[in-house]
């Protein structure tokens, strides 16, 4: 089973970017599946009554492994080996559904491919009013989480899904916050809660620590950024500052001697003496956020 996602804003479960070309050579029944995107699908407000807790796009996915436990043997599939994989938000996806304990039993291996739930960009994302910011992007003024929700919900989506993009401050992106609109820890419980403890903690205690999983990351990872970068040279100073690539997990003050040890420890392990210019950005398609902290940190 696969899922793909582009930092949980864009993507879809098609064969236009990703198809299951060498995977129906294999002997394996392959279910992909889609999932509310942005504020659709990661939406997060405070106030329970709204029952707007967030990670719906994450509820979308365990509703098809849901599926896929009662019908895959209908379809010639084994529902005691479902693994789970996906690429980018995907892989995140993906080790998500290994922490949250209600996807427990929903898989049975995972494959992780360049994404993960400490990386900055697809772990969680900071609460930080973002309801409130997209509908004041859109014109309407209010701290009041039910005129908000009622506002947004009446909006047109295409504006919605436009300005989602529109509303990160610039100190969040240089922190490595690349969208709003994301995983975030549930601000209260309901009954079908997916996500709701800090975050290392979780890691350290899930469930999906005892199953067999792939941990890695594609060839010419970030190729699209790199190919960014070269059309929008601006945007280097913030991609090479390597302090930018410290899990916000670590709580590490940024310019302090640890945070600029540890950005050091990751610019040597992917560039060793160079410096990376618009004309030498390929080590930063291989920069690895799991593999630096779990064994260096």
């Amino acid at each position: 089973m696969t899922n793909f996602s582009l930092k949980f804003h864009s993507g879809s479960a098609s064969s236009e970017i990703h198809g299951p070309d060498y995977l129906v050579e294999k002997n394996i029944t392959l279910v992909t599946m889609n999932h509310r995107l942005g504020p659709f699908g990661f939406l997060s407000l405070d106030d329970p009554t709204l029952n707007v807790p967030g990670n719906a796009g994450f509820k979308d996915q365990r509703l098809a492994l849901q599926w896929v436990q009662k019908n895959i043997a209908n379809f010639g599939g084994d529902p005691s080996k479902v693994t789970l994989f996906g690429f980018s938000a995907g892989a995140s996806s993906t080790h998500f559904h290994m922490m949250s304990p209600s996807s427990k039993g929903l898989l049975h291996r995972g494959i992780i491919m360049g994404g993960n739930v400490i990386q900055n960009g697809v772990g969680y994302i900071p609460r930080l009013q973002w309801a409130q910011r997209l509908a004041e992007r859109l014109g309407f003024n209010s701290t009041n989480e039910t005129a908000i929700l009622e506002f947004l919900e009446q909006a047109d989506p295409v504006e919605l899904v436009i300005e989602q993009h529109n509303i990160l401050p610039p100190e969040s992106e240089l922190a490595g916050l690349g969208f709003a609109f994301g995983p975030t820890q549930e601000p209260y419980e309901t009954e079908g809660t997916f996500l709701i403890e800090d975050l290392l903690p979780m890691v350290q205690n899930a469930w999906g620590n005892e199953i067999e999983f792939m941990l890695g990351q594609t060839s010419n990872e970030v190729l699209g950024v790199a190919i960014t970068l070269r059309a929008v040279p601006d945007f280097l100073p913030a991609f090479a500052d390597f302090q930018n690539y410290i899990p916000r997990q670590l709580d590490v003050e940024r310019n302090t001697e640890k945070s600029l040890k540890y950005a050091e420890m990751i610019k040597r392990t992917y560039y060793g003496i160079l410096e990376p210019t618009i004309t030498n950005i390929d080590g930063m398609m291989f920069v690895s956020f799991i593999k630096t902290f779990l064994k260096k940190s």
